[in-house]
């Protein structure tokens, strides 16, 4: 029923980490295979890392949009994600240079 969807999340209109948990639960029990992060920070990333329940086994797509990515972020996503085959796509991000993308595939 839920293949094929992917669910956006604005990260600056979830305020708390329990609220962000219980959205992250609710897509873990429904089997979304694909997010969306539209506005996230390093902060966002690393709390997808640490709050979202089999993230790294369950997601096989994970998308940035409009985010803000330091280079400590992106490489916590990609090292979180390269567990499973994951895609990673990244769209209208600022501060994310395609060199620092290879930097972090190629290790």
């Amino acid at each position: 029923m839920w293949t094929n969807l992917m669910p956006s999340v604005r990260c600056k209109e979830l305020h708390s980490q329990s609220e962000r948990a219980r959205l992250y639960a609710s897509f873990a029990r429904r089997g979304f295979r694909s997010l969306a992060l539209v506005g996230a920070s390093d902060e966002d990333a690393l709390d997808l890392i640490h709050t979202y329940p089999l993230s790294g086994k369950q997601l096989t797509c994970l998308s940035l949009r409009c985010s803000s990515l330091t280079d400590r972020g992106l490489e916590a996503l990609i090292d979180h994600l390269q567990v499973s085959d994951s895609t990673l796509i990244l769209a209208d991000n600022e501060g994310v240079l395609r060199q620092q993308c290879w930097v972090y595939l190629v290790k």
